[in-house]
């Protein structure tokens, strides 16, 4: 900045995030207008952050004073773990172990198991955790009611075909087959997999969104997942690159279940929107 302030060439790269991909791809093909809201592809500039409001809807602030924790940057730490982990299938006790995991000086039992952990100078046990996790759980759900609707929708979906295929928007055939052998008969059989059907589902249109917004650029392009980084003059550009791949990848996405629709979206405010920033 100090280069251009004085007409001088930058190299600098702007990278610019996503608020949260996933549920910016879940919020698309829902119609979750109010999902949409939270992950910034309806305003101009990046008003909201979906953790920190989980984290307020959910009471985890408060429940973490209740412990002696204070500091903001904790609760929206626990919230960021249930808002990830629901994202990939997980549930309420996978969800607690994920907000145990977030803490420091982490104590474990005889097998090893994590019992409790330090965050903000305050111990909390596993069971303290799971207690987080279950408000942020039921939290997420009560909000955004698309998003369990989907979880339940794929895992049906992944159960009832004992191996999931479907096509991703870029023409990439996906096959999800995990091979699982029996304890006790040593019969060795497919598991679908179902916990991991929908994260797997979208990790397949975020893949195509990025190959779109790279080809679409048309020049280098710095990608870490659902980051993108160019140039300073480019970082405009780049953003409305990734806004049409978005859209794009959602259009041409034929989803192999039958997706819950809770509204529609304006796609010219998701064009023109803070989806990356």
């Amino acid at each position: 900045l100090v280069e251009m302030s004085e007409g001088k060439a930058t190299g600098f790269i702007v990278q610019q995030d996503a608020s949260c991909s996933g549920f910016q791809i879940m919020a698309l093909l829902t119609g979750d207008e109010s999902l949409a809201e939270q992950v910034n592809l309806l305003s101009e500039e990046k008003q909201h952050d979906l953790y920190s409001h989980v984290a307020s809807e959910a009471g985890i602030f408060t429940m973490l004073a209740s412990h002696g924790i204070v500091a903001p940057s904790v609760a929206r730490s626990c919230a960021k773990a249930v808002v990830m982990l629901v994202g990939y299938g997980a549930g309420v006790d996978t969800v607690g172990e994920g907000i145990l995991g977030k803490g420091t000086d982490v104590q474990t039992d005889s097998e090893g198991t994590a019992i409790a952990a330090t965050f903000g100078g305050v111990v909390l046990t596993a069971e303290q955790c799971t207690e987080l996790a279950q408000a942020g759980v039921d939290t997420l759900y009560s909000l955004f009611p698309s998003l369990e609707g989907m979880k339940k929708a794929a895992q049906q979906w992944a159960k009832d075909n004992g191996s999931t295929s479907w096509v991703s928007p870029s023409g990439l055939r996906c096959v999800k087959r995990d091979i699982v052998v029996d304890e006790e008969s040593g019969e060795v059989y497919a598991d679908s997999g179902a916990a991991g059907a929908l994260p797997n589902l979208i990790h397949s249109i975020d893949g195509a969104i990025a190959a779109n917004a790279i080809a679409t650029f048309g020049a280098p392009l710095v990608t870490i997942h659902d980051s993108f980084g160019a140039s300073v003059a480019d970082a405009r550009r780049v953003r409305r690159c990734v806004a049409e791949a978005y859209i794009t990848a959602v259009d041409a996405f034929d989803c192999p279940f039958e997706l819950p629709t809770v509204g529609t979206i304006d796609l010219d405010l998701v064009l023109d929107s803070a989806l990356v920033a």
